[in-house]
């Protein structure tokens, strides 16, 4: 497609190592760059884009630019996904974090007939919260969800820390320090594509995305 007549890839990503999978269902303009993919999955997975990243696709890496990158990748806010010449079905790797190492898979699903009523990106689907992009990788988000936050730990803890104190706001302390990460993991199984959406909006609006993360 020309420049002048852009149509929709449809993307499906999802975060391995992880089961049940943690995934996707993207919408980007053919037009638009993979400066735009990196934002928009920072933003689906609820991340601050506090740390490097790079895409890995046919033997090149492709990252926005910033200091402390790598000086061997290819631009992506040059690099339209149209330039890229996605085959249907094709993968290829986001990585994100070079500690905990996360890597979302990304395959292109369809090729589909722009809507101008829509802005985009835009999230057709998905399912559950975005890790913790600090918690120690798949197999760091694995241990903490059945072990210290399986729900069968959570109450019997909490039922010991209640017994314990009769004051309220101690209690809610001690809760908050033992489990400083409690409210992501009691909705960690909801991802709430409303508001992935919203954000979206704001980011294809041209706005500073981080304002209203």
């Amino acid at each position: 497609m020309t420049e002048n007549n852009p149509q929709l890839y449809q993307f499906r990503v999802f975060v391995r190592g992880i089961s049940p999978a943690i995934w996707r269902r993207l919408l980007f303009r053919d037009d638009q760059t993979l400066a735009d993919m990196h934002y928009a999955l920072q933003i689906v997975f609820n991340w601050a884009d506090a740390f490097l990243h790079r895409f890995l696709l046919r033997g090149r890496t492709y990252a926005v630019s910033r200091a402390g990158g790598a000086d061997y990748t290819h631009t992506a806010q040059a690099t339209s996904l149209q330039s890229l010449q996605l085959r249907l079905k094709e993968r290829f790797i986001y990585e994100y974090n070079f500690f905990d190492w996360w890597q979302i898979e990304i395959r292109l699903e369809k090729r589909l007939a722009l809507d101008e009523t829509q802005s985009y990106p835009h999230c057709v689907g998905g399912k559950r919260a975005g890790p913790l992009a600090d918690c120690g990788g798949s197999w760091g988000y694995l241990a903490l969800r059945e072990a210290q936050y399986h729900p069968v730990h959570l109450l019997l803890r909490f039922r010991e820390i209640v017994e314990a104190t009769e004051d309220d706001a101690q209690c809610g302390q001690w809760i908050r320090q033992e489990f400083p990460d409690l409210a992501y993991w009691l909705t960690a199984h909801r991802f709430d594509r409303r508001q992935a959406n919203q954000q979206l909006k704001h980011y294809a609006a041209g706005e500073e995305w981080q304002q209203w993360l």
